[in-house]
């Protein structure tokens, strides 16, 4: 599975659309149903954390959050093994991982699962706390 959130502020008392300030990328292996991103998504686990050889199915979800709201530990990462939590980890500083996944988002684009959202101030902040 390949799903992407964006989450975008609007401005109560004003029409127009802020840019995202929330992105949220789940990728998902599972070892008995074979998909063409399969490769690339555990290459990428493991350049972040090593995982087993044999497992049922292995997670990462990934969230960005604009420095307009968190302006530290804006990266979330948060790897499931066999449906347990594996490993988390929370940056600030490498980007190389955010546009590591643009990049895999973009290549198999066809099975990418889009949600996009707008959301007031007070409901972003929920969601990010």
């Amino acid at each position: 599975m390949l799903k992407s959130e964006t989450l975008k502020m609007k401005d109560f008392n004003s029409s127009e659309i802020q840019k995202p300030v929330l992105l949220r990328y789940t990728v998902a292996v599972e070892s008995n149903q074979s998909k063409p991103y399969d490769k690339d998504v555990l290459k990428l686990i493991n350049s972040i954390k090593g995982i087993p050889e044999l497992f049922k199915s292995v997670e990462l979800h990934y969230e960005f959050v604009d420095t307009r709201i968190r302006p530290i530990k804006r990266q979330k990462i948060l790897i499931k093994l066999n449906e347990k939590e594996f490993y988390t980890f929370s940056s600030e500083k490498d980007l190389d991982l955010f546009f590591y996944f643009m990049r895999l988002f973009k290549d198999y684009e066809p099975e990418v699962e889009v949600r996009e959202e707008l959301v007031l101030e007070e409901r972003l902040l929920q969601i990010v706390s």
